[in-house]
């Protein structure tokens, strides 16, 4: 048997919703993985605290709403009326210039 077929042959075999993942991290954090996907193969209690700890400790914090992104970039508009976008709905062909 090849490598390639043995390799087709072991992710068959995972099942569903199972994924082989290959990570590279320094040697002395090499066990700490390995017992990490441990626990998320094996025990669904402990995987699910695991899950909410990583998930609160690496998600990126907004510091900011969207709501008060867009107010801010809206007051370095010039003064004046406010914009209006008009868009042409049309949907015949139009034939364009491009000189």
């Amino acid at each position: 048997m090849t490598s390639s077929a043995r390799v087709r042959k072991h992710r068959s075999s995972l099942g569903q919703g199972r994924r082989r993942v290959e990570v590279v991290v320094p040697a002395n954090d090499a066990a700490l993985v390995r017992n990490l996907a441990q626990i998320l193969r094996t025990n669904p209690e402990k995987s699910a605290e695991l899950r909410q700890l990583i998930s609160a400790k690496a998600a990126p914090k907004s510091e900011q709403s969207a709501a008060e992104f867009f107010n801010e970039i809206r007051m370095h508009f010039p003064p004046g009326p406010p914009l209006e976008i008009i868009r042409d709905e049309t949907t015949e062909m139009r034939e364009i210039n491009l000189r």
